[in-house]
């Protein structure tokens, strides 16, 4: 019997024909030699004695003389075990080797819509937005959270004062009203009260009040202006901060003083106080109108401004009078009329004035007690000196005059008597 395909037999007498080497064949049958064996060519394989060569399954390749199935691989861009069904890679992933490892994922934020790719195809996402391991088309890239857009489109950043929590399609939120957010925020909390308001981050934003102001955003509280000043509602500065009615400043470390006695303020600012009018005084500190400043009593005047006590007022002088607060002039005491004299200081009308006594010994007792008051009976008026003597002569010439006339009245009236009578 003659020798199959796939073998051969060299020598003559029984013996058994000979099988090719695995990765071989023969087609031919009746062969004396090996040479009829000839290597199984690239992407086959077969065993021993074959008569052909036994393809690798659909895109797998073997090396030439490959004995087993296993020595198909699957080619790059498709993946299975070695010597079976290869599978070509789907689009989002891609293999770069032959054998049997697995096809590779584009990775988080890139896209390919290629199928059986033999390299890195996968393209990136358009800005602000992100995709899925081994996506395959472009719609997979939806906007990151803090944008907005459609799907595979481009994605805006959500504007200053609005917000969005999650990834996709959807349109960014607002704020709370009186907060803002900064540029593509991703959250609620982003967005804190505004200069002039305080309150938590993402919640309710309520106005500082009155006297406070807060310069920055965030959620810290309102700082209260210096002492003895305010702000409007919902101010934003410490320059917001002036001094009140009856306080000026401010001054160098940024406090406003009360206004000082005898001073008064009824505008709010930084102008200075006021002083209380000539011939008036106030002791309250802080006064914030000018009805804080009294009058001189009758008798008494001022004639400076800003006075600060009663003290300030001055009686007076002797022969002087004022029937009412003094007026700011010169001489604001009123004189006594021509006749009339004073001899002691803060009248306060003129029946106060004396008329001048015919009786000496009274008017010296009244000079002599203001130790000052000198009357001059020919010119009709009095005048003051300071030296006490002067007052006594004067004193005791008028009295011998006022006894020479008593005596020679008396002589006169008893020689009347005498020769009429």
């Amino acid at each position: 019997m003659s020798c199959v395909a796939g073998k051969f037999k060299s020598l003559v007498g029984p013996a058994t024909c000979t099988p090719c080497d695995a990765g071989s064949y023969s087609s031919l049958t009746a062969r004396t030699t090996s040479s009829v064996c000839a290597p199984c060519g690239a992407g086959t394989y077969s065993a021993s004695a074959s008569a052909t060569c036994t393809p690798c399954p659909a895109n797998a390749n073997a090396p030439s003389s490959s004995a087993e199935a296993s020595a198909c691989r699957c080619n790059a861009g498709y993946s299975g075990p070695n010597g079976e069904t290869c599978l070509q890679c789907t689009a989002g992933k891609y293999k770069l080797l032959v054998g049997p490892v697995a096809c590779s994922s584009c990775v988080a934020g890139k896209f390919s819509m290629v199928v059986g790719a033999t390299s890195d195809v996968c393209q990136g996402c358009p800005t602000n937005s992100n995709a899925p391991v081994a996506s395959d088309e472009e719609v997979d890239c939806i906007c990151n959270a803090g944008s907005s857009g459609p799907e595979g489109g481009t994605c805006s950043q959500c504007a200053i004062g609005t917000y969005k929590a999650a990834r996709g399609s959807a349109s960014c939120e607002a704020c709370q009203a009186n907060s803002n957010s900064p540029l593509g925020s991703m959250a609620l909390a982003a967005c804190t009260c505004n200069a002039g308001l305080t309150g938590p981050a993402g919640g309710t934003c309520s106005q500082c009040a009155p006297g406070t102001y807060k310069a920055l955003p965030g959620s810290a509280s309102c700082d209260a202006c210096p002492a003895n000043s305010n702000s409007p509602l919902e101010s934003t500065a410490s320059t917001a901060c002036t001094c009140n009615t009856g306080s000026t400043g401010p001054g160098q470390d940024g406090t406003c003083l009360q206004c000082a006695a005898g001073k008064f303020k009824i505008v709010t600012g930084d102008a200075a106080c006021t002083d209380c009018p000539c011939g008036k005084f106030s002791t309250s500190l802080g006064a914030t109108g000018s009805d804080t400043c009294q009058d001189c009593i009758a008798g008494k005047y001022f004639q400076g401004t800003g006075a600060s006590t009663e003290a300030n007022c001055q009686l007076c002088a002797m022969g002087k009078f004022a029937t009412e607060p003094a007026e700011c002039r010169q001489d604001p005491c009123l004189d006594c009329v021509a006749g009339k004299y004073l001899a002691s200081t803060g009248n306060d009308d003129a029946s106060d004035c004396v008329s001048v006594h015919i009786n000496v010994l009274m008017y010296a007792y009244q000079c002599m007690r203001a130790c000052t008051c000198l009357y001059m009976l020919y010119i009709r008026m009095y005048v003051c000196i300071y030296v006490n003597i002067y007052i006594h002569i004067y004193m005791y010439i008028h009295i011998y005059i006022y006894i020479y006339i008593y005596i020679y009245i008396h002589i006169y009236i008893y020689i009347y008597i005498y020769m009429y009578i």
